[in-house]
């Protein structure tokens, strides 16, 4: 039998989350506080990585298609960056957003749910406004969003609903709209 905690029900249907990442729900996407990118390498590679690069018949790798691709999805989150940096080399608030990205590959919207772990934790406060714009505007193209953070001034900016945990268990469920921060860090 399965271990409850690694079972979810996702729009009616059960996902099993201790499965291999190529066998997990196409529905499920996850951004690690980590944010799972390769430094050394581009956004564009990072981006193929996530899927696939595109060839030609003979398997040689199409760089300007690829570049073209990277560059029409990280548009449509705002992001103007040198394809061709280094991702160490680009702001916090850039590798967050390719993170982003790179979860939604091959996801063009819809029902599903995007986990994003501390999303914010290692931006500078003037990036955490840009990156909640964001993270407003996949919402509101249809993706349901798990916001993990101890930041109630964020959760209180994006979230419809908030859910405390305390000790791997729900505390409590509410609807954001007459939640003040003194009752929620009650419950936290």
């Amino acid at each position: 039998e399965a271990d409850p905690g690694s079972q979810a029900w996702l729009n009616g249907e059960l996902v099993d989350l201790a499965t291999t990442a190529e066998n997990r729900h196409h529905r499920l996407r996850f951004v690690h506080q980590d944010l799972g990118l390769f430094l050394e390498l581009s956004a564009v590679d990072n981006l193929a990585l996530r899927s696939e690069f595109i060839v030609d018949p003979v398997r040689r790798i199409r760089w300007k298609a690829q570049a073209e691709v990277t560059q029409e999805l990280l548009g449509r989150f705002g992001l103007d960056l040198d394809l061709k940096m280094p991702l160490a080399e680009v702001t916090p608030v850039q590798r967050t957003v390719v993170a982003i990205a790179a979860a939604l590959v091959g996801w063009e919207g819809g029902p599903g749910l995007l986990v994003l772990d501390e999303p914010t934790a290692v931006l500078p406060p003037q990036d955490v406004a840009r990156l909640l714009e964001i993270i407003r505007g996949v919402r509101d193209r249809g993706t349901s969003i798990l916001y993990v953070s101890h930041r109630l001034d964020e959760v209180f900016e994006i979230a419809n609903r908030v859910t405390v945990l305390r000790g791997g268990r729900v505390v409590q469920t509410r609807p954001v709209a007459g939640l003040t921060t003194q009752t929620l860090a009650e419950l936290m």
